[in-house]
C-alpha cells in the first residue's frame, strides 16, 4: 500500500492576519502623524514668538535710541505725572550754530497705526510690524527718565495667538 503524501500549499496571509496588520499599520502611522502635527505646530509658535519678540525689541530700541537725544523740555505729550501714554513726541539736536545755539529737528512722534493698526510709526514711517500697543511714561521724581513698555501679537497659520513685550527706561539728555 502506498502511502500518499499530503503536499502542503503554499497559502497568502489570512484575513484575520491581513486585520491585524492593517490596525497595526493604523496605530502606528496615526502615531507619526500626530507626533509630526505636534511638532510643526511647536514649530510655528516658536517661529511666531521669534517674529513677534523681535519686533517688539526693535520699537524699544528705535524709540529708545531717539530719546537718548533729546532731553525733557522737548518733550510732548507725556506729561512727568507718572501716568502711561500712548504716544510721544519730541525733537532731536539737529546742529549747533557757531553762537552754541542748539538747532531741533522737526516733531518726532511716536505711535501705534498704520496697517490693520497694528505697526509702529515714527512721524508716519513704518518702525515695527505686530504691536499691539506701545506707552510711555515720566514721573514727578525723575522726569528725565522716560519708561517704554511695547507689546507685539501675532496670530499663526493655525489660528493661536502669540504676544511679547519689551520695555527700556531712558535716561534723557541734559
Amino acid at each position: 500500500m502506498a502511502i500518499l503524501k499530503k503536499e502542503k500549499i503554499a497559502r497568502g496571509f489570512t484575513f484575520i492576519e491581513l486585520m491585524v496588520a492593517i490596525a497595526i499599520f493604523l496605530v502606528v502611522s496615526g502615531g507619526i502623524f500626530t507626533s509630526f502635527n505636534a511638532g510643526i505646530a511647536i514649530w510655528e509658535n516658536t517661529n511666531a514668538f521669534v517674529d513677534t519678540a523681535t519686533e517688539a525689541r526693535r520699537a524699544v530700541d528705535k524709540a529708545a535710541w531717539d530719546l537718548r537725544q533729546t532731553n525733557a523740555g522737548q518733550i510732548g505729550g507725556v506729561p512727568a505725572d507718572g501716568n502711561w501714554y500712548n504716544g510721544i513726541t519730541f525733537r532731536i539736536p539737529n546742529s549747533i550754530t557757531s553762537n552754541g545755539i542748539v538747532v531741533w529737528s522737526a516733531n518726532i512722534a511716536y505711535n501705534v497705526g498704520g496697517l490693520n493698526n497694528a505697526q509702529l510709526l515714527r512721524s508716519n514711517q513704518v518702525v515695527a510690524n505686530n504691536i499691539l500697543s506701545i506707552r510711555f511714561r515720566r514721573s514727578a521724581v525723575t522726569p528725565n527718565i522716560i519708561d517704554i513698555n511695547v507689546q507685539s501679537q501675532k496670530n499663526t497659520v493655525r489660528g493661536y495667538t502669540v504676544s511679547a513685550q519689551a520695555s527700556a527706561q531712558v535716561r534723557l539728555r541734559n
